[in-house]
């Protein structure tokens, strides 16, 4: 299991341009074009960043389900994230594989 991480890690990382050796500050130009490429925002953890669909405690969700209204457009959420679940554990459920399979250069994950 931890094979495809490491796996999916330098199939990443050989695909990467080089890095810059100094730090690049926000730019202030309001001329300057916002990134519109299309990224996914992963998000993966137990319940406190999860859906929930049951009326239990309505309403209640993980605040990984209210991500998208602090992003931009271009950013997509896709919340994989399960209740009940650990590290462990999720590496043995289908999506893990989602998350392996998805997951795309320019893309970000949160583990929550």
């Amino acid at each position: 299991m931890l094979d495809n991480i490491g796996a999916k890690a330098e199939e990443l990382d050989n695909a990467t341009t080089e890095p810059t050796t100094e730090p690049t500050e926000p730019s202030t130009d309001p001329t300057e074009e916002a990134d519109t490429t299309p990224h996914t925002l992963w998000v993966v953890g137990d319940s406190t960043v999860s859906s929930f669909n049951d009326a239990y405690y309505y309403p209640r969700y993980g605040y990984g389900t209210q991500l998208y209204k602090y992003l931009t457009s271009n950013i997509t959420v896709q919340n994989l994230a399960l209740s009940g679940r650990s590290s462990k554990s999720y590496v043995n459920d289908k999506e893990y594989q989602t998350l392996i399979n998805g997951m795309q250069e320019g893309d970000y994950l949160v583990i929550g």
